[in-house]
């Protein structure tokens, strides 16, 4: 009777709450029944044997990046923690795997053997573990790369703290008819994110950063300073992997991995979540996660945030696997320091995960009776946790005298990144989410604005000029299904841990940078805690079951949509071998980004020992020399050579001594940036750094009125912008600039649609 009750309630409010929400981000988020109408008969061409003759090699890479890091982290395992057979799942096993295989990518960059034999053998030797593994150990092999269960029958002593979910092994899925559209569902969006990531990368950050820095190491035979590609010095535990399909000649296959990385999340969500609450809350925990509607395209993009959440995910389970054992073990603590440290080497933000991941591991209420030993194995192991992560923040104290570089550069001094790059990234992280302004706000408007998040980035791609949360739309039922923590999530420890973490990675992501896909790690986590609250509603309610699988397929649906369309084409032609990928890219080139016309004239005029110049485009993944350039958020380094001259003659001269003579000059795109009314990004970037930073303050005090009069604040802007134009007309280093593109020193080589490529005449 008391569950009846409490189902009913639970059920009650969680019905209000579908019904408050789920019209408005229907109407803002509508399926794009035009492109699937459009190409969807095109997915039949990924039937044809072009399919597998175009992409067996990639395939084939990446079975063997997967055998690789399977073998080595099994290996590890079975000496770090052997009596904890839970740990022995694929997904465990894969993600420890791939963190040694960074590591010694590390290595190899750092002692400037980063080429193709010194990878491949790297990679062989993580084959020889597998291998060893398999002919030497009693223990049956994992199953192949989709079979989420891990090993079937396995015991629970070491599951959630204090032996939470026991007997839940024994159930099983049922074959209903909602049980069976969400698998479909969810094996279609699986399978439509993998063929995406065999397409070739075009995604911004990707081209900017994520493999373009890779590249420039392969390139240099390990690492070296790369002065304006700032974010080239962020830590990369995974941004480093993709080096590996780069040295075979497959940049696709750094998408395949990004898409890994998700299906070690799932593995890692449907084990943890077995363990708590038995296969449905699995089940249940993979949808929730899965069905969010940018996760299967941001997988298939060669981006890091799935390594996030895996090694997120990672160091949570190893902590609960050190927060359960009853006497303090030292293998258990190296574990969870190698899994934070991986963490740790994925982001900057990532320092704050792990530090109240660690401090509720240290609470009594989340993690169990109070133990010393305990609180000892978890200080220990945040202290191995940064030595692991240390070699990236050594690098950059190396070459910029900065651990955290560009960041903090108001302790440790500026560099190329000077306060103007920093105060022109962070007004422009600010803009997502009206965070600017919001920062404006009183505390308790600041409660408010925060709790106000919980809905608004589910409606947000309404306004898609406003660009609030990326334009990506967050799954409803992680709202929907929050009452369920309240009523079924609150006994267990292991449960609040999770929910409690989800909460404080919500609150940092709401004040540090409002970008909906930076939200992953919370939902990744709170997708455990959601799923085995909601788990007794699924089995007990029909009608909580058929609302799930209503989100979720209008999800799959959305992303369906999304999947079929690449800009006015279709990727399954692509995929299929109908349409080449150069042809691809240059569609791409003609839509969204204008920037493989320039780099194929590059390829036919400028020889292959050059280095050129690129001025006006950052998307530089793709170009086919040494070049020097810079990333959107860094000042172009031509403009500090022509405020340094200060002549024509001055810029040519500096040009030649770096052994440039061509200069590729995109000044269609600089012409796009500074149309822009509210940030002029270029010009804000070529003024001198005081200047710069000078102009975004009084823009960001213009912010409170965003909130307030908008109107108002706009006529304010429109005069802002007209004296930022005043500013740079009367700049000399930028009057040089422009002086140079008309001189007589350049040859025109190539010219076309705002594309420009220019040879420096020889020097008399």
């Amino acid at each position: 009777m008391m569950t009846q009750r409490r189902d009913l309630c639970c059920l009650g409010l969680i019905v209000i709450i579908a019904l408050a929400i789920l019209p408005k981000q229907l109407q803002g988020t509508p399926v794009r029944w035009d492109f699937i109408y459009a190409y969807g008969a095109d997915v039949f061409s990924l039937f044809r044997i072009e399919t597998i003759t175009h992409h067996w090699q990639k395939c084939a890479l990446l079975l063997v990046f997967w055998f690789s890091g399977w073998g080595a982290g099994r290996l590890l395992l079975r000496w770090l923690v052997p009596q904890s057979e839970w740990l022995y799942s694929w997904a465990v096993s894969t993600l420890v795997g791939w963190g040694l295989l960074s590591h010694g990518l590390f290595v190899l960059a750092a002692w400037h053997g980063f080429y193709f034999v010194e990878i491949a053998c790297l990679l062989g030797l993580g084959c020889m573990a597998g291998v060893w593994e398999c002919f030497t150990v009693t223990m049956s092999v994992p199953p192949f790369l989709l079979r989420i269960a891990g090993r079937p029958s396995l015991p629970h002593p070491d599951s959630l703290p204090q032996g939470e979910g026991e007997g839940s092994a024994k159930i099983r899925i049922p074959r209903t008819p909602s049980a069976i559209i969400l698998g479909i569902v969810c094996f279609v969006l699986m399978a439509g994110s993998f063929f995406s990531s065999l397409l070739p990368e075009t995604q911004s950050d990707a081209l900017r950063y994520h493999l373009t820095a890779p590249k420039i190491w392969l390139e240099e035979g390990g690492f070296i300073r790369i002065p304006h590609l700032s974010f080239s010095n962020f830590p990369m535990t995974t941004d480093i992997l993709y080096a590996i399909p780069l040295a075979f000649g497959l940049p696709s296959v750094a998408k395949m991995i990004h898409w890994s990385m998700l299906v070690a999340c799932l593995g890692l969500i449907y084990r943890m979540a077995v363990l708590g609450g038995g296969c449905v809350a699995g089940g249940l925990a993979m949808v929730f996660f899965v069905s969010i509607p940018f996760v299967p395209i941001l997988a298939s993009w060669a981006f890091n945030e799935m390594g996030l959440c895996a090694y997120l995910l990672l160091s949570v389970a190893a902590g609960i696997q050190l927060a359960n054992n009853r006497t303090f073990s030292p293998r258990s603590v190296i574990l969870y320091g190698l899994a934070g440290g991986w963490l740790l080497g994925c982001k900057y933000t990532a320092l704050i995960f792990l530090f109240f991941l660690s401090l509720l591991l240290l609470i009594p209420y989340f993690s169990g009776p109070w133990d010393w030993r305990r609180c000892r194995g978890v200080v220990g192991g945040s202290v191995i946790a940064f030595l692991v992560a240390s070699p990236w923040y050594i690098k950059n104290v190396l070459y910029h005298r900065n651990p955290v570089y560009p960041m903090g550069i108001s302790i440790f001094g500026e560099g190329e990144w000077s306060a103007a790059n920093a105060a022109f990234f962070s007004f422009h992280a600010g803009l997502k989410g009206d965070l600017n302004a919001a920062r404006f706000l009183s505390f308790p408007e600041k409660v408010l604005n925060t709790l106000g998040l919980l809905i608004e980035p589910l409606w947000s791609p309404i306004d898609v000029a406003k660009n609030n949360f990326g334009d990506w739309p967050v799954s409803a039922l992680y709202v929907i299904s929050l009452p369920a923590l309240f009523f079924f999530g609150r006994g267990a420890s292991g449960k609040r841990l999770l929910a409690v973490l989800g909460g404080v990675l919500f609150v940092v992501w709401a004040w540090t940078y409002r970008d909906a896909r930076f939200l992953l790690p919370c939902l990744s986590v709170l997708a455990i805690p959601l799923a085995v609250g909601t788990a007794g509603l699924w089995e007990r309610q029909v009608i909580f079951r058929w609302l799930v699988v209503f989100v979720v397929a209008y999800y799959g649906l959305w992303d369906v949509g999304k999947l079929c369309d690449r800009n006015g084409f279709s990727p399954w032609r692509v995929v299929g071998g109908i349409v080449d990928e150069e042809r691809y890219l240059r569609l791409i080139n003609q839509t969204t980004r204008t920037f493989y016309h320039g780099f194929e004239a590059v390829a036919q005029y400028v020889p292959p020992d050059e280095k050129i110049l690129i001025h006006g485009q950052h998307y530089n993944f793709h170009c086919p020399r040494r070049y020097l350039g810079a990333d959107w958020f860094d000042t172009p380094p031509l403009i500090g050579i022509a405020r340094e001259t200060g002549t024509v003659q001055g810029i040519a001269e500096v040009l030649v001594k770096q052994g440039i003579q061509y200069v590729l000059y995109d000044k269609k795109t600089i012409q796009d940036y500074n149309q822009s009314i509210e940030l002029p990004a270029y010009w804000l970037l070529c003024l001198p750094a005081q200047q710069s930073v000078e102009f975004l303050k009084q823009l960001r005090d213009l912010e409170p009125l965003r909130l307030k009069d908008a109107a108002a604040r706009w006529k304010q802007v429109i005069v802002w912008h007209d004296s930022v134009r005043a500013a740079i007309e009367a700049d000399p280093g930028f009057q040089n600039l422009e002086a140079f593109w008309q001189s007589s020193v350049l040859e025109i080589v190539y010219n076309k649609d705002g594309m420009i490529l220019a040879r420096l005449k020889p020097q008399e």
